[in-house]
């Protein structure tokens, strides 16, 4: 799950537009070594999106203005829970810095256990018995991040399988009807992680997402395709073995158009601005859009 995509993606970006999509990253971080987002200031969130994207170019993490960036903020005690996971996320890119602060590794895991709920799921507030997928999600790639075993995984895997709705796929709370898109895809991931069976109805619900013009939509009530929605689904067919079935020039037409001049990519149709959260999902999807062969 913490694999670094990007070996397919030289089969359709020339030496210049994976250059021009380097400048973009590079331009987006600061002075300060963080990443910005859509304002200027520096963001942990955007941060982990930025040095993914550096790792996915193949282009050298500058350990030492990062840890700048990152030292202040210590053992993420000011943190909410999505921060905390971008902190702790943001540190498996300097390894070497990371296990030369075994007390850091220590307190982050730490805080991360608070919220764990009695499930085994986690919940960005503490002290909950049932946990979500969302959050469990990027509890487990804190983890693997910190280089630490997930702990309680098998009853996080169970915990998830009360978040099924009735359409074979998977919503982040309860009594949900229909699933979503980015939550399904998640839950795939944590399962293969974790060795669960895999069922093909997840797949099916998956292809449904498809857009005729290309993408895929969030959710069965949502008609317009999204980055996001595209670039998980995309990661979680190609787990469930079924990428061969999406209707890839149509898929990547969509991904194309949302590549602007700045050498980023935007989020959706109507997303006039680019940033590296949407240009990460932009340059995974066209990761597994060449993964299974020759483009068009």
């Amino acid at each position: 799950m913490t694999d670094i995509p990007g070996r397919s993606l030289p089969r359709f970006l020339d030496p210049a537009s994976i250059q021009h999509i380097q400048e973009y990253v590079l331009n987006q971080q600061n002075p300060d070594g963080g990443f910005r987002g859509r304002s200027p200031e520096s963001d942990l969130y955007y941060t982990v999106f930025g040095l993914t994207c550096l790792a996915i170019l193949q282009m050298p993490i500058p350990a030492t203005v990062v840890c700048g960036y990152l030292d202040p903020f210590g053992d993420g005690a000011n943190l909410d829970f999505v921060h905390l996971t971008c902190l702790s996320r943001c540190w498996g890119f300097l390894t070497q810095d990371l296990l030369a602060r075994p007390l850091l590794q220590t307190a982050l895991a730490k805080r991360l256990a608070a919220y764990q709920c009695a499930d085994g799921a986690f919940h960005r507030q503490i002290g909950q018995d049932q946990g979500l997928a969302y959050e469990s999600f990027l509890a487990v790639q804190a983890h693997l991040s910190l280089q630490l075993a997930v702990p309680r995984a098998t009853e996080l895997c169970a915990a998830l399988q009360r978040l099924r709705t009735a359409d074979h796929a998977f919503a982040n709370t309860t009594g949900a009807i229909h699933g979503t898109t980015t939550v399904t895809a998640a839950v795939v991931m944590l399962w293969r992680l974790f060795g669960h069976e895999l069922s093909p109805q997840i797949a099916e619900w998956l292809l449904e997402r498809q857009h005729p013009h290309g993408g895929f939509t969030a959710h069965p009530n949502i008609s317009t395709p999204d980055l996001l929605a595209t670039a998980t689904a995309l990661q979680a067919l190609a787990v469930l073995h079924r990428l061969q079935d999406v209707h890839r020039p149509a898929c990547l037409h969509f991904v194309e158009h949302l590549w602007t001049d700045s050498g980023g990519f935007c989020g959706h149709w109507n997303d006039p601005m680019p940033d590296c959260e949407y240009t990460f999902y932009g340059l995974l999807a066209l990761d597994w859009l060449a993964a299974s062969g020759p483009l068009p």
